[in-house]
């Protein structure tokens, strides 16, 4: 008798409690930038996320020049092509291009491509990414030769 209580003790500490207290592990999605097979990680910014019962939100006390001073600005030529990968296949992404003389506009993403310009000086770029679940704001900078 007293092996089956405690057959049935190990049974229930091993399958049955485990499954009470299930945890969710949730990730910051992740946005890399690809030039020449190489990988950079841009920064992130605000992001926000709802799945079930968790919500997670992180608002950067960065303005989007503090943040690309953190990214290791990258040395392109003109109108070369970056690839840029982030995780979770977001459901859009927009991207919005700075130039140093204070202009700002959206521009447009081929397959996940961002010609870069034909002018000369250094840029930066927000990238806008949206799920049903949240969003997150990644930013990196470019030096355009």
């Amino acid at each position: 008798m007293k092996k089956i209580v405690i057959s049935i003790l190990t049974f229930s500490i091993l399958v049955i409690l485990p499954g009470c207290n299930s945890r969710q592990t949730v990730y910051q999605p992740e946005g890399t930038i690809i030039i020449d097979s190489q990988d950079y990680l841009m920064i992130p910014g605000d992001y926000s996320w709802k799945e079930k019962e968790m919500e997670l939100t992180t608002l950067s006390t960065y303005d989007i020049e503090e943040l690309a001073e953190q990214f290791e600005t990258l040395e392109v030529v003109k109108n070369n092509i970056l690839t840029f990968e982030i995780t979770k296949s977001p459901s859009s992404i927009s991207v919005t291009q700075y130039h140093e003389d204070g202009t700002s506009k959206v521009i447009e993403t081929t397959n996940n491509q961002i010609t870069m310009p034909n002018t000369s000086g250094t840029y930066i770029y927000e990238v806008k990414a949206r799920w049903p679940e949240g969003k997150i704001n990644f930013v990196f900078d470019v030096n355009v030769k």
